[in-house]
């Protein structure tokens, strides 16, 4: 299975890196930002945005 990068967004250190060793265990390449700025700056365009780790979960389903 080829992964595919995630960026996880979020101002909490300790959610960032949580949600960074869960997604890195379950195979995907993963990068994390602070801020939502920060995430937007050096980052590819035409990534998929989700606002929740429920968004994340029910697009896994399909």
């Amino acid at each position: 299975m080829v992964s595919k990068p995630i960026l996880v967004v979020d101002d909490e250190p300790i959610v960032r890196e949580s949600i960074k060793d869960w997604l890195k265990d379950a195979g995907y390449q993963v990068e994390t930002a602070e801020t939502g700025e920060e995430a937007g700056n050096d980052r590819e365009t035409g990534l998929q945005r989700y606002d929740s780790g429920r968004e994340i979960a029910w697009k896994n389903r399909d």
